[in-house]
């Protein structure tokens, strides 16, 4: 590569870096008046039903971390901001929180205290030696690192877990299959909705209708001024295909992709509903990632993938 080109690709990934950094201190890492992080009212469906499937996600990945050990590396802690994430050391000695906000790890000592390391530091250039860690996870963290450097922080997360260790990383897919569909669904009801409306208008009566309201209808002396709204810093974000992860996770880590979600808030928001037809939705949508959990996992919106040091027992 030549090295005004290398020059260029530092400097776009240092801004993306800056981006997320900046997003999580200033915004997704601060409580708001009702005491949620910014981050968790930006991304997560937080109602009740939603939330019980969100648990059974958080929670499926102690099936693929020992159970027992001395260090649990923590690739992008954030603020910890789940409860089903404190499983996760809950056998380890010592849980080491690495993240670029130090927003993040102020939140994270204060729901691990002593049985913490808060290490301030990038995912592609980790601070440690090879082989210190007992395992590793990483939970909806990689897709924000800049798309040139996600695999070395792959690399490198790896390269820090010694021999009979896993890592666990909860990754994404913008062109997960339920999200086209459901992105299809959604602006296919919106422009039968909008046709619908304008042949509705142009019906005689309709108009009429219509053109004697704005006639009737006083505007108001001032126009009032909506209450003004906190500007949400921009985040960066990236997801590579299925085909980049076969390319650059090496055969000899024996990845294994199951699903970490099948699928994210934009689907639930929409098509969830509070209600039974809602639960037993979900109810399915849990029950294919418990019977099929590999194909699940080619389909997920957030699939979860497991890598083997070397010496590991396969999953």
């Amino acid at each position: 590569m030549p090295d005004a080109v290398r020059l260029e690709v530092s400097n776009e990934a240092a801004r993306q870096r800056k981006l997320v950094q900046t997003f999580y201190d200033s915004f997704g890492w601060r409580r708001g008046d009702d005491g949620v992080y910014g981050d968790t009212a930006m991304f997560v469906d937080r109602r009740s039903l939603v939330q019980a499937y969100e648990r059974i996600c958080r929670l499926r990945v102690n099936r693929y971390l020992p159970r027992v050990g001395r260090y649990l590396l923590d690739a992008g802690s954030g603020a910890i901001a789940h409860p089903e994430y404190l499983t996760y050391s809950k056998g380890f000695e010592k849980r080491v929180c690495v993240d670029i906000s130090r927003a993040a790890l102020v939140e994270a000592r204060q729901k691990l205290g002593d049985q913490g390391f808060y290490v301030l530091a990038d995912l592609a250039r980790l601070p440690f030696r090879n082989g210190v860690f007992d395992a590793a996870v990483s939970a909806h963290v990689l897709y924000h690192v800049p798309e040139s450097e996600q695999r070395d922080a792959f690399h490198e997360i790896h390269r820090t877990v010694g021999q009979g260790g896993r890592t666990v990383v909860i990754y994404g897919r913008s062109d997960a299959p339920l999200e086209r569909i459901n992105e299809y669904l959604w602006h296919t009801y919106y422009r039968l909705r909008a046709g619908v409306a304008r042949r509705v208008k142009s019906l005689p009566i309709v108009g009429l209708m219509l053109r004697t309201w704005k006639r009737t209808t006083i505007a108001p002396d001032v126009t009032p001024t909506a209450p003004t709204q906190p500007v949400t810093p921009p985040i960066y974000s990236h997801t590579h295909d299925r085909a980049w992860l076969a390319a650059n996770l090496p055969e000899s880590w024996r990845p294994l992709i199951v699903s970490g979600g099948l699928v994210g808030r934009s689907f639930t928001t929409r098509f969830i509903r509070e209600d039974l037809i809602g639960a037993a939705l979900l109810g399915v949508i849990a029950r294919t990632e418990e019977v099929a959990p590999r194909w699940a996992g080619r389909i997920a919106r957030y699939p979860m993938i497991v890598l083997h040091a070397s010496g590991a027992d396969g999953a």
